[in-house]
């Protein structure tokens, strides 16, 4: 539903009971927080028709946010805790209380572009989907189709456009190619062969495609309605180019009618007959969500509800720092506080917490070295990443592993119960050397860390360390424990244990 040209890409699937096929995963847009204070202003439709409930009070909006996906129930927010560092880029209620969701990064102890799916009740998620090496896909929809709860996704190559469209079952099987770019066809009904396929949606009986064509320079795109074979119900309409083409296609769940945007329009057309029910002149559009009668369409910072009733147009603000990715269709049955995967943002009770946030002063240091050693400890001691990443900066060698962020990596040590923290803070109080070895004056804690350790630098690390952890150095013979290095002008480049 709010897939983006160009988006993270994200996954290609593999359905959790199922085959080892070619396919699928997400994208979408991300949440937000609080519900702001209703305006209206006016609208335009065409043929009004049927008449619109209210948003119900048992079902939320779903906003996405860094760190966690919040669930607005009128004026009542239910937050849940997710990846710290990445926000949901998809997220869809499975009709029975729980959610589907994925992230724009997938975290570490998930396979590549997972799709997670927490069922009502649940603490923790469970993979549904997943990518083969070398594939990408963007999960775009989820919806029942003959009963059973069906995913739409997007699948590619990774490194290029997403070029095919599938479903697939979420409780396991193989998959169903809808459609796909095919270089060697004929040009459609649309008079072009396009390149690429940007956004879906799904209903219970046909799927909505939004096709791409050209190039950076000149990039078109069109929508067709097809079956679930593939052929075309309703299409083309009409192409756009350029930066109001079309980007965003939503069905209604029994797949009567469309609504789409492009062109500074969101226009709902009906399905058999082609004809325009309403259409609404807004520009800027991120996303949109069709329940048959209203339209809820994400801007860069508010969203707007337009009624097929000619009600006037709500529109409201979004809190900052998040992004509205869907409503759900029924009661969300999930407890606040839930873990929907991934690194937690760091607490309070990090294992450096309690200690002295200023060292003792040590003689010899320069002031630029003392300084960086200070402002060390005092983040650390404080737990606070923000803080510790800003004076890493892109200089500190934090880990042997593949990943790329410090703050990251603090964060995850943290949750798994490593204490990198509490040691980086242990260590600065010890005595340092002096290496000149690289070419550049670095002072490093503690002592221990050289060549040839003293009976003194083994025993200051009792300070610190127990015998039998000192025993164990000893034996491999080097300190191999935390180290934190700082040279001459104040970089901070080292906080690493290990050999």
């Amino acid at each position: 539903m709010f897939m983006r040209r160009f988006a993270v890409p994200i996954v290609i699937v593999v359905l959790a009971a199922a085959c080892s096929t070619n396919e699928t995963t997400t994208t979408t847009s991300p949440p937000s927080t609080e519900r702001p204070t209703t305006t209206q202003s006016p609208q335009t439709t065409t043929s009004p028709v049927a008449t619109t409930q209210p948003l119900r009070s048992d079902t939320a909006l779903i906003l996405s946010r860094l760190g966690g996906i919040d669930l607005v129930f009128g004026e009542s927010t239910l937050s849940l805790e997710g990846d710290a560092d990445y926000p949901v880029v998809a997220a869809f209620d499975d009709l029975d209380g729980g959610l589907v969701y994925q992230y724009s990064i997938t975290p570490e102890q998930y396979p590549p572009h997972s799709v997670l799916h927490i069922r009502a009740g649940a603490s923790t998620p469970e993979v549904v989907l997943f990518a083969d090496q070398g594939r990408v896909v963007g999960l775009l929809d989820v919806e029942e189709v003959d009963g059973r709860l069906t995913l739409l996704y997007l699948e590619g190559a990774e490194g290029s456009d997403l070029n095919s469209l599938f479903i697939a079952d979420l409780a396991g099987g193989a998959p169903t190619l809808i459609t796909a770019v095919d270089a060697a066809a004929a040009p459609g009904s649309a008079g072009v062969n396009p390149t690429a396929i940007v956004n879906g949606s799904l209903s219970g009986r046909s799927v909505a495609v939004v096709w791409w064509y050209g190039d950076i320079e000149a990039d078109c795109s069109y929508i067709e309605v097809v079956d679930f074979a593939g052929r075309e119900v309703l299409g083309p309409i009409p192409e756009m180019c350029g930066e109001s083409d079309l980007t965003e296609a939503t069905l209604s769940a029994d797949g009567a009618r469309l609504a789409y945007a492009g062109g500074g329009a969101v226009e709902i057309v009906d399905v058999s007959s082609g004809d325009k029910l309403g259409s609404w002149q807004i520009e800027d559009v991120a996303g949109l969500d069709f329940d048959g009668t209203t339209v809820l369409v994400t801007g860069p910072d508010d969203y707007s509800i337009l009624s097929l009733s000619g009600r006037p147009v709500i529109t409201e603000q979004l809190p900052p720092d998040s992004t509205l990715v869907a409503r759900a269709r029924s009661p969300i049955d999930i407890a606040a506080g839930t873990f929907l995967g991934g690194v937690r943002v760091l607490s309070a009770n990090c294992s450096a917490a309690g200690m002295p946030t200023t060292p003792d002063q040590q003689g010899g240091l320069p002031e630029a070295v003392a300084e960086t050693r200070d402002g060390i400890v005092a983040a650390t001691a404080s737990c606070d990443i923000d803080a510790l990443k800003a004076l890493a900066g892109d200089t500190v060698a934090f880990s042997f592993g593949a990943e790329p962020d410090a703050g990251r990596f603090w964060r995850w040590s943290e949750q798994e119960g490593y204490g990198t923290l509490g040691r980086i803070v242990d260590v600065l109080g010890l005595p340092f050397i002096i290496d000149d070895s690289l070419g550049e004056r670095i002072y490093t804690w503690p002592s221990a860390f050289q060549v040839d350790p003293t009976d003194e630098d083994w025993q200051a690390l009792a300070a610190v360390f127990n015998e039998e952890d000192i025993d164990l150095f000893k034996e491999y013979g080097a300190y191999i424990g935390m180290r934190v290095g700082i040279t001459e002008d104040g970089t901070w480049i080292f906080a690493i244990e290990g050999d």
